[in-house]
């Protein structure tokens, strides 16, 4: 669930400005069978660039299921007036989805069409459940130590090897800091000039089609980030945070690779495809009447559901 919130960006409170925001957000296989013989590529880049032309083919004949080929995908809309947020549409994985955050009200819903359910979040409910995190985390700490101390000597330090051996290892799965680089590519996306960016960490490597932002909608990202901050204090530990908005442009087109074992590396790709400067309807932040009999959930019933 907590996936969804990665949608959420902001506002200067002085522009008061409204925006209107549609999206789609699809993955595309990385099929090296469809590559020319002895095509070669300079760097990951140009990769992302081909894959994403032969996608972006594809989609102009989209169709009204919103599936083409082998390539689903799912369309959205952001609303932001002020300091409030909502966003609808279809998420991978969750189904139809409506969130709703009215800063004023301090709560956060996420608005599960598929299960009729409604889940509230504030403030209080993420910092205790963060809270309860740590102190489960130390308990089962203080549990693996005094097993520890029951061993042989011996095995004591085999055991107290291993689990160093394990700290030092997930230290290094930890994102690094993003390199961002000037590809010094340029081409017009959705009515928008925009300019090639290459993001890359030791987690992943994102391609980014930026435009310079002439309406104020970076402002509102970074401010609507630090209320988002205030709301949920620990996502100012979230490295590089909306990176994605580089040099204060708009990100078009992002391009996500990520290496899987399993699957083989797979390209996500979010598509910003028209933005309306328009004060939304104040409905959109409020739960839909249509949600009345919906059931509600807390964060509390939610972790208990978890754990059953």
């Amino acid at each position: 669930m907590f996936l969804l919130i990665g949608f959420m960006f902001g506002f200067s409170v002085l522009l008061q400005a409204q925006f209107i925001i549609e999206q789609i957000t699809y993955e595309i296989p990385i099929n090296h069978q469809l590559l020319p013989a002895n095509k070669e590529f300079v760097n990951i880049a140009d990769k992302a660039d081909y894959f994403l032309e032969l996608s972006e083919s594809k989609l102009k004949d989209l169709d009204a299921s919103k599936k083409v080929g082998d390539i689903e995908v799912y369309l959205s809309t952001i609303y932001l007036d002020g300091e409030n947020f909502s966003l609808d549409g279809v998420i991978e994985g969750e189904g139809k989805v409506t969130m709703i955050y009215n800063y004023s009200e301090g709560v956060f819903y996420v608005v599960s069409w598929g299960q009729k359910e409604i889940h509230e979040f504030t403030n209080e409910d993420i910092v205790g459940f963060q809270d309860n995190l740590d102190g489960l985390q130390n308990t089962m700490l203080a549990k693996m130590e005094e097993e520890i101390a029951d061993l042989p000597p011996e095995e004591q330090a085999q055991v107290r090897m291993a689990m160093e051996m394990e700290m030092k290892r997930e230290k290094k799965l930890q994102p690094t800091s993003i390199k961002t680089t000037a590809m010094g590519r340029e081409m017009t996306k959705y009515g928008r000039k925009c300019k090639e960016y290459l993001l890359e960490n030791n987690k992943s490597s994102m391609v980014v089609w930026a435009s310079e932002d002439t309406m104020g909608l970076t402002i509102m990202v970074k401010h609507m980030w630090e209320k988002m901050v205030q709301f949920i204090p620990r996502m100012n530990n979230a490295k590089d945070a909306g990176a994605v908005w580089v040099n204060g442009n708009i990100p078009v087109v992002v391009c996500t690779l990520q290496p899987n074992a399993l699957d083989g590396t797979k390209m996500k790709v979010k598509e910003i495809t028209k933005i309306t400067q328009a004060m939304p309807s104040a409905d959109k932040f409020s739960l839909p009447a249509e949600t009345v009999n919906f059931k509600r959930k807390t964060m509390k019933e939610l972790m208990e559901q978890m754990e059953e």
